[in-house]
């Protein structure tokens, strides 16, 4: 596994490779199929918005040289963050043919290493609550459950809003 950071030269790749493993994993939450949750979030103009902003640093992960994923970590996240020192996975989603390979715990390790490298003290996420595989894979890895939180998208099934904050500490 590695972790490519972004640049100008592979934003359509980050692009096309975000869009493939969103649409392989999450379209159920959604009305509409995921086509407004995409138009908004996954767009280009949406992706060169937020690469232009310092405090998201993006990557795309590979495995035996091909794409398998993306990453978005957010320095200054919106979640409590007691001493100020955290960071956000805002974002970490591969494709099918990359789940249960270990790339998973590959890549939180090297999330890990990046908080540490910056001095950060706490690791955070938010994970959808229905997501039982997912919980399970953080709470192994030393996260823990510190909120919840509602999404609020009218466009999303109502009984799918439901998210768990999670942190880990670092330092």
């Amino acid at each position: 596994m590695v972790l490519t950071p972004v640049t100008d030269e592979n934003l359509t790749e980050l692009i096309t490779i975000a869009k493939l493993a969103y649409c392989e994993h999450y379209l159920y939450l959604w009305h509409d199929g995921g086509e407004w949750y995409l138009n908004q979030y996954f767009s280009p103009e949406r992706f060169k918005e937020e690469f232009g902003n310092p405090d998201f640093l993006f990557y795309v992960i590979y495995h035996d040289g091909a794409p398998a994923g993306f990453l978005k970590l957010n320095m200054r996240s919106s979640m409590e963050c007691h001493s100020g020192r955290c960071m956000e996975i805002e974002r970490i989603y591969l494709v099918k043919e990359a789940v249960n390979k270990g790339i998973g715990s590959q890549v939180m390790n090297a999330v890990e290493k990046i908080g540490k490298d910056r001095k950060l003290s706490t690791l955070l996420l938010k994970v959808m609550d229905s997501s039982a595989q997912a919980i399970a894979f953080y709470k192994k890895i030393g996260y823990v459950i510190s909120g919840t939180y509602r999404l609020p998208f009218s466009q999303m099934k109502t009984h799918l809003r439901g998210m768990y904050l999670m942190k880990k500490e670092i330092d």
